[in-house]
């Protein structure tokens, strides 16, 4: 309820016994509060103004031995209300313009709440009238009110409804209450049609109301519901992506780690086998953690495999799998990608497609590259001396036992001799061999020796 401001003046409507003058008195009462500093039993939002004045004409003075009917008693306080009331006062009048002829009580009503409008006062008044609902309807500082009334149980709800007028519900009572129904239906045709047409359509107003209350409640839950949603999404959506950057946090520094460990463990290897004097052991060893290296390395690109057949997208530049020409993404459907290479377009399945991508390798990966060992099955160091030949050859010697090679040829020509003698010393050091050999006339002849590495 609100009263104040470009509404003065609050013309209270409904059925009988539908909350009206409690309504009324409420209002009252929760100024009297105010004014006394105690709390109100109201929404924290609640506002109200200090008053100067509160008059109320609640309940009937008649009495036959001051000669006062009911209408005579009302008009005794309304006098003194428009006596007294000011622009800070409130003014509660219970039946206003009842007890009398009722066209001549309305309009004395009308008049009434006419002059405290006009002189600023704040009024709430309950009414029967009808004429005061129109009133209310064409008078600027006046607003209607109004009970609310169920209309498929004929019960009072006790809601107060601001700016819409109410039906008394006269004939729907009675006959709720028990009056027989021939009473009712002639009363109603007493009323006529213009009251019935009336009464009619306060009452489908009243339906409406109700229903577009219901719903407008319903998408309110609805929206609220949806908006708990969104925020769970919201939060969830943020929550993913922080996961997804730890994600791939910490998928570098694994890749990072691999790297380190590779390069250091081969490292390591080639030094333990030199060192060790090629023992069996060792070198087994060191080919069993190659050969994890190899495996850790071929599950990262399983997987890198995986997450480039699931981003896909139109617009992707490709190639084949094992092939060299690129092509464009121009349509995707589930498994296959319609890819178009040159002027014909070809359907093809994702899996075998590879995105084409140009990194640049920035200089601060060179610290951490992945050499590989080339081993080779023949070396040449004609024209070298021995004492250049032989680190070069051991570090030949070194690779091929490293890769698993059983034979290997070292060509260092006939010549005077000297460099094979040379060579021919160092391999009856070098113990990683099982033997060596001159080569025979297919293999190089003396030209030539062949060496067979041991296991």
């Amino acid at each position: 309820m609100e009263l104040g401001g470009d509404a003065l003046t609050l013309i209270i409507t409904g059925p009988n016994a539908g909350g009206k003058s409690v309504a009324m008195k409420t209002v009252g009462l929760l100024c009297l509060c105010m004014q006394a500093g105690i709390h109100l039993p109201a929404a924290s939002e609640s506002e109200l103004c200090v008053l100067d004045n509160i008059f109320a004409d609640i309940g009937d003075d008649q009495s036959i031995e001051d000669d006062l009917s009911t209408f005579s008693s009302h008009l005794h306080s309304v006098r003194r209300i428009l006596a007294e009331a000011s622009s800070q006062s409130l003014v509660l009048i219970d039946e206003i313009g009842a007890g009398t002829d009722p066209a001549e009580g309305g309009a004395l009503a009308a008049s009434i709440l006419r002059d405290l409008t006009d002189r600023g006062t704040l009024t709430i008044a309950t009414t029967h009238h009808g004429m005061l609902k129109a009133f209310a309807h064409e008078s600027p500082g006046i607003v209607n009110g109004s009970m609310e009334f169920d209309q498929d149980d004929l019960r009072p709800t006790y809601k107060f409804r601001m700016g819409v007028p109410g039906s008394s519900y006269a004939l729907e009572l009675a006959r709720r209450l028990g009056l027989p129904s021939s009473i009712t239906d002639r009363a109603r045709e007493l009323v006529g049609d213009d009251r019935v047409k009336l009464d009619h359509l306060l009452s489908d107003l009243e339906r409406q109301s109700q229903s577009y209350r219901e719903q407008i409640k319903e998408v309110s839950q609805e929206r609220d519901r949806l908006n708990k949603l969104v925020e769970v999404y919201e939060h969830r959506v943020k929550e993913l992506k922080t996961e997804l950057r730890d994600i791939k946090r910490k998928a570098v520094s694994e890749a990072e780690e691999i790297v380190k460990g590779a390069h250091s463990l081969i490292e390591r290897s080639v030094k333990e086998i030199r060192e060790s004097a090629a023992e069996k052991a060792k070198v087994k060893i060191a080919r069993e953690n190659v050969q994890r290296l190899a495996e850790d390395v071929a599950a990262l690109k399983s997987e890198e495999k995986h997450d480039e057949l699931s981003n896909f997208v139109v617009g992707d530049t490709v190639r084949l799998r094992g092939g060299s020409e690129t092509g464009e993404i121009v349509a995707l459907k589930e498994s296959m990608a319609t890819v178009l290479w040159g002027d014909g377009k070809l359907r093809v399945n994702i899996q075998d497609l590879k995105k084409e991508r140009r990194q640049k390798t920035s200089s601060s990966d060179k610290g951490h590259q992945l050499y590989l060992i080339e081993a080779k099955n023949e070396i040449d160091v004609r024209g070298l001396m021995g004492d250049e030949a032989i680190p070069i050859i051991q570090n030949f010697l070194d690779n091929a036992v490293a890769a698993g090679l059983h034979r290997v040829d070292i060509i260092h020509g006939k010549g005077t001799g000297a460099l094979r003698k040379k060579v021919t010393g160092f391999l009856k050091t070098y113990v990683r061999l099982k033997s060596f050999r001159l080569g025979e006339w297919n293999e190089g002849g003396a030209g030539v020796t062949v060496v067979e590495l041991a296991d």
